[in-house]
């Protein structure tokens, strides 16, 4: 992403001792900004993107969220030796929305 021309900023916290992973608002990992654009990451593996599409959708506070700004899915996995990356915008409902 920042080679495309995004900030972006880790905001999960490890919590001390206990290596326990805690997102900010319960679904988000990273914030990213691109001109006015603000958007909130949960970064993951490819074969856990639809877990985590799913706690996110769960929580008390997504509507929030998504009201405020676009959540993206992000999944990663290598093939041929070489990272790769899907992302989908996550809504409200189940509808998903490929990141461009």
């Amino acid at each position: 992403m920042e080679k495309a021309g995004w900030l972006f900023g880790v905001v999960e916290q490890t919590i001390p001792h206990c290596f326990i992973k805690r997102d900010l608002f319960g679904c988000i990992d990273a914030i990213a900004i691109k001109g006015s654009l603000c958007i909130g990451l949960q970064i993951t593996s490819r074969s856990n993107m639809m877990a985590r599409v799913n706690k996110a959708q769960g929580l008390p506070v997504f509507e929030q969220i998504v009201a405020a700004l676009p959540f993206y899915v992000i999944g990663t996995d290598i093939a041929d030796g070489a990272p790769r990356f899907k992302g989908y915008r996550v809504e409200v409902d189940t509808h998903w929305e490929e990141m461009p």
